[in-house]
């Protein structure tokens, strides 16, 4: 804690509120990604939903022809206990878009914004774009020439009535003139029922009561102040276009755009100066003022949608991406990079008539494996827990491509873990060959065999691969026991069991090379009964070890970004001591690490030995943490032993 600083304080009694770091709160460890093809939704876009309706409303429901199991996976997920799910759709679609240019260049214009079907496929390619200009706001600048019958010490003008009085306002700029003489003033006052006009400051020119003295409003040149005749329409952000046609036909019109700050009674404020020489002579041309907006007409197949009157301001009350944003075709977003164009170049070019283009249809069962790839890169962007991708069996246990991508994916984020799906069909030898093509990894599990569903139509059963059901049952487990309990002996919701029958030896040569095996226990039904990584490591044999050490890394790496340029010193080593042991403390008393003590179950140092000069000078904090993961009882044998002979008993 730093000291107070009594520097410029008077004496007495002052307040510090001081900060300390709290308690490090465990991760989530139940969200499941679940990677495939879909209906419809977004492509390569991670969604979260929490319930079978939310993805539904996304993602459209099953795919039957060709048989597609993602959607099967995302209920089997809900039915099983997982609560959060998110979504990533893969697939060969594309929304058909178009790029709206602005008015800057004919030969190079910049995008505006981009405009999206709503839906993917070669339908949007029919969506027709149309962009015409508008104004919300077409005045004149406001004139109000009067005459003034006395000026008194320079700063009090008498006028004609009071109606001539009440032309003007307090804060106009206004031009008082004589002949050649003609000064301008800043009015302080106006006392319509005394037809007076009392100025900021004193008029430093003399005007004589020998001629007439006009009082007009003041010409625009430097101006950030223009009177209107009118502001409605007008609002902060307006687009303005401001023109004087010539004294002479000859004459070239007075031309300049400027964006509206602010409003104040009838006048608007700009963002900036007037540069052009607006004159408000009353023998002048009047100054004519619109407001710049533009109109957005959508159409396909006769069903027309028109927004009118729209601004590219994001503050405006009429911004585009806010008002076409309920439109039933399209979705429309600003350009990236932003259009580098200023007022009024940036607006839409108002000739452009065109339609969308290269929407592609889908083609769910024609995936690559480049498809899962991008979409699975797509979870980068997210924090994740499982990671399933379902359909990945499509490719055959000849190609586990897929598979590799999913656990490469959890290896190199180092915070979630893949749930694989074995190949259809396959017997004990085929599952087993798949494994060894799949590889070794501590962050992946593979199950075998598919499991029969109840047929969502109604008609009889289904065979699906198990991967979104057993992450369910992860997240399960996880509420209910802790992370730490291993997700076997576990039951699976809404299966009605395998679709191969497993004696026990098969079922032990399935364990023995890290295949974990769904069976059917009498009166118990349908059951996860292994629960071991892809790792040849015994250290990360099973899958509650390499998911509680992610859980416990993540939490820690979360709770103690504060300390990231704080002063390397050992106050600082104490705090962070003290808050990982503190946490893990809680861990050990979960009953996730083993030992008596917490001392036997864990150790945390950070000290001289470990943080020489050397390293604290390379910016470096070393903090070593030892733990005793508990693993789960895999095999329980009880050793039955007769003991020959037996108690003698005598009388």
């Amino acid at each position: 804690m730093s000291a107070f600083n009594a520097a410029g304080k008077a004496p007495g009694v002052y307040m510090q509120e001081v900060d300390v770091p709290g308690p490090i709160a465990g991760v989530s460890t139940g969200i499941v990604a679940i990677v495939g093809p879909a209906q419809s939704g977004p492509i390569n876009t991670p969604v979260f939903v929490t319930n079978w309706t939310q993805f539904t409303e996304t993602f459209g429901g099953y795919i039957f022809d060709p048989p597609i199991y993602a959607a099967h996976a995302v209920r089997g997920f809900f039915e099983n206990g997982g609560a959060t799910c998110c979504f990533v759709r893969a697939g060969v679609a594309r929304r058909a878009s178009l790029n709206i240019y602005d008015r800057s260049s004919a030969d190079n214009p910049y995008p505006v914004f981009s405009v999206t079907a709503r839906t993917d496929g070669k339908i949007g390619n029919g969506i027709q774009i149309a962009v015409s200009d508008a104004k919300l706001c077409d005045t004149t600048a406001f004139k109000g020439a009067v005459t003034v019958e006395q000026i008194t010490d320079g700063i009090k003008l008498t006028l004609g009535s009071t109606a001539d009085a009440n032309k003007f306002l307090a804060g106009d700029i206004v031009c008082i003139s004589q002949d050649a003489a003609t000064e301008e003033a800043e009015i302080a006052v106006v006392a319509g029922a005394k037809k007076e006009i009392i100025l900021k400051l004193a008029l430093v020119k003399s005007f004589a009561a020998a001629t007439p003295i006009t009082l007009r409003m003041a010409d625009l040149q430097g101006k950030k102040r223009v009177r209107l005749a009118k502001i409605t329409g007008l609002e902060a952000g307006s687009y303005l276009k401001i023109t004087q046609a010539g004294k002479n036909a000859a004459d070239s019109a007075t031309e300049e755009y400027a964006v509206v700050d602010g409003l104040d009674g009838n006048t608007v404020v700009l963002r900036t100066a007037l540069q052009e020489d607006f004159s408000l002579v009353a023998d002048d041309k009047p100054i004519n003022v619109r407001s710049l907006e533009f109109t957005l007409n959508i159409s396909l197949s006769g069903a027309t949608e028109k927004y009118e009157n729209l601004s590219t301001v994001p503050y405006h009350s009429r911004y585009y991406e806010k008002i076409v944003s309920d439109s039933a075709l399209v979705v429309v977003e600003p350009s990236d990079p932003p259009n580098p164009s200023t007022a009024p170049n940036n607006l839409p070019n108002p000739s452009f008539s065109g339609n969308l283009q290269n929407g592609e249809n889908d083609s769910p069962g024609g995936l690559t494996s480049g498809y899962y790839r991008d979409a699975l890169a797509a979870l980068e962007k997210v924090n994740v827990n499982i990671v399933c991708v379902p359909d990945a069996v499509s490719f055959g246990a000849a190609d586990p491509t897929v598979q590799k991508y999913a656990y490469e994916h959890c290896e190199r984020m180092g915070d979630r873990f893949a749930i694989l799906d074995c190949g259809r069909n396959l017997s004990v030898q085929g599952v087993t060959d798949q494994r060894e093509k799949i590889g070794a990894s501590s962050y992946a599990a593979i199950y075998y065999p598919w499991i029969e569903i109840p047929h969502p139509t109604g008609a009889g059963r289904l065979n699906v691969p198990p991967s979104g059901h057993i992450a369910g049952v992860y997240a399960r487990t996880d509420d209910q026991k802790g992370v730490h309990k291993a997700p076997g002996n576990e039951i699976i919701r809404g299966c009605l069991g395998p679709v191969m029958l497993l004696n026990d030896t098969e079922h032990g040569m399935l364990n023995e090379v890290s295949i974990n095996a769904i069976v059917n226990i009498p009166g118990n039904g349908p059951t996860i009964m292994g629960a071991r990584t892809l790792s040849n490591n015994t250290q990360w044999r099973y899958i509650n070890v390499r998911r509680l050490l992610l859980y416990v890394e993540k939490s820690i790496q979360n709770a103690t970004r504060f300390a990231v340029f704080l002063p390397n010193n050992p106050s600082l080593w104490a705090t962070v001591k003290r808050q990982v042991s503190d946490f893990l403390h809680t861990v050990w008393r979960n009953g996730a690490l083993f030992g008596a003590t917490p001392g036997q179950a864990f150790m945390v140092k950070v000290d001289e030995e470990l943080n020489p000069p050397s390293v604290r000078a390379l910016g470096q904090l070393i903090i070593e943490v030892v733990l005793y993961p508990v693993t789960p009882a895999e095999y329980i044998v009880f050793r039955v032993i007769q003991q020959p002979g037996g108690p003698s008993v005598s009388e």
